[in-house]
């Protein structure tokens, strides 16, 4: 990982920060989700291949033992090395990205390689219209995997798709949202809302356009089997803002889905790691199975936890400043730890 970073980091992060992941958040819902090795992990949205590098890492430890990291260093290169061929396995199996841009592509599958000594399963492709519109060079590709990042098929899906109004979807791939491929009405997030005398949510016309971010809600929550779980990153404004149009998306996800949790990020982990100001909130979610859906609308709604989380401090301020732990009076709290490496020269 740090190799990956000095080698295309500073690539990344200058027109293209808005790709960029902050490695923080990644890793907090790859572990919040907890992929199995015999599980599907998709992103949709793969950018610079971020969650799928931290999938791959996170299986890697769940093998490694647990004193791994008391390990001398040499001890520790020969474990992963050990492990690699397995590592590579998964990741040709299990672990699948997508993305428009072919730069990203290529970047995601040079980190996935990096790890595995494989390429890995990165596409370029027009994630909204797959499998059934789009021509770019990586759907053909994909389509050879579809029985694993088939919509309905996918275990773990976990994503952070491009926000704003100013890229709108429209055309054809908005019937996609509206309609089966037999041409059944299916429920939807592409129409316009309004409200009315009561409050109560009413359905208009068709809508002309729509921005990614919701359409991307809707498709991540098809793409998810029956019982499957997913990660997404949402600007706040989809699951605070008081609109109908924004409502329709937070009801969408609550008749899709149980939600396990909502942690708030604040502002500074995505100006320092993306360039980006914008407030964001990672959401999780567990697709409904067809059984829980028929006993909600036998006996109504059921009441169950939900985790919810606000983060405060995220280790650095606005600048990329580093903040440490300090007691009320304001000095430094310090703890102290021992490490010994062993190095081994000539024998």
């Amino acid at each position: 990982g740090t190799a990956y970073q000095e080698l295309v980091g500073d690539n990344l992060r200058g027109d293209r920060g808005q790709y960029f992941t902050p490695i923080g958040a990644v890793r907090l819902m790859i572990e919040m989700l907890d992929p199995d090795e015999d599980e599907t992990v998709f992103d949709p949205c793969s950018g610079t291949g971020g969650f799928l590098r931290e999938a791959l890492l996170h299986q890697l430890h769940k093998w490694l033992p647990a004193d791994f990291k008391s390990l001398p260093q040499q001890q520790k290169a020969e474990l992963e090395t050990k492990f690699r061929p397995r590592l590579a396995e998964y990741a040709q199996d299990r672990v699948f990205g997508a993305d428009f841009d072919p730069f990203l592509t290529r970047a995601a599958s040079f980190g996935v390689m990096m790890l595995t000594d494989v390429a890995g399963n990165t596409f370029q492709l027009d994630s909204l219209g797959f499998p059934w519109l789009g021509n770019l060079p990586g759907v053909a590709k994909a389509k050879e995997h579809l029985h694993r990042i088939e919509p309905g098929k996918v275990d773990v899906l976990v994503t952070n798709p491009p926000f704003g109004s100013d890229i709108p979807v429209t055309g054809p791939v908005l019937d996609l949202f509206r309609h089966e491929r037999s041409g059944a009405e299916k429920p939807s997030v592409a129409y316009g809302w309004s409200r009315d005398k009561s409050g109560a949510l009413v359905r208009g016309k068709p809508a002309p356009s729509l921005a990614p971010e919701k359409l991307f809600v809707q498709k991540a929550i098809e793409w998810v089997r029956p019982g499957g779980r997913l990660g997404i990153v949402l600007p706040n404004g989809i699951l605070s803002n008081p609109g109908p149009e924004d409502e329709a998306v937070r009801q969408y996800i609550l008749d899709e889905c149980w939600v396990m949790a909502s942690v708030e990020l604040p502002v500074e982990i995505f100006v320092v790691g993306a360039g980006v100001n914008i407030l964001t909130t990672l959401l999780f979610l567990r697709k409904k199975t067809g059984r829980e859906r028929e006993e909600e609308e036998l006996h109504g709604a059921a009441d169950y936890p939900v985790f919810m989380s606000v983060v405060e401090k995220v280790g650095h301020d606005r600048r990329g400043n580093p903040l440490h732990v300090r007691d009320a009076r304001g000095a430094l709290l310090v703890r102290e730890h021992e490490k010994v490496e062993e190095v081994e020269v000539n024998g």
